[in-house]
């Protein structure tokens, strides 16, 4: 997660009244109305499974701008009107791949852990995912590991 000025889009921005770190339901929400906002909705194709991607164009035509990759998916019965899943393949001059890379926290075991959180009953480790009140730890003694925007 990073802070929303350093998230958003130049062309639209998020809603007056966000905090500076929003949730995945507001983030989404402003996904929502950014496909809307810019009549990007026609363009999508919801619940296919992407088959395919290969570049088009050469290198030395994609290092000079004329980017062209072929996409293919097989579309679900809902992206047709009323047919089963078929191949569909389409020419576009960019590709985003959004993996889910931040989706399940990375907690990596630190040396001495283990034995850190036997000692008391009262130890914990919570990574930044769980975290949205700072009241649960009012009046304790908090380490801050890491400096990187998580998921």
């Amino acid at each position: 997660n990073i802070p929303t000025v350093c998230m958003q889009s130049f062309d639209l921005d998020f809603p007056l009244g966000l905090t500076s770190y929003i949730t995945a339901s507001e983030l989404g929400s402003y996904l929502a109305q950014y496909a809307d906002h810019f009549d990007l909705r026609r363009l999508i194709r919801f619940g296919s499974r992407v088959t395919g991607v290969r570049p088009v164009k050469s290198e030395e035509e994609d290092c000079a701008g004329e980017s062209a990759w072929e996409v293919s998916w097989d579309a679900s019965s809902s992206d047709q009107q009323g047919g089963d899943a078929s191949a569909q393949s389409e020419e576009f001059e960019a590709v985003v791949v959004a993996s889910g890379h931040y989706e399940f926290p990375y907690r990596p075991e630190i040396p001495g852990q283990s034995d850190w959180l036997a000692s008391s009953s009262e130890r914990q480790v919570v990574h930044a995912i769980s975290y949205d009140d700072p009241d649960e730890f009012s009046g304790r003694s908090v380490l801050v590991v890491g400096g990187r925007s998580s998921g």
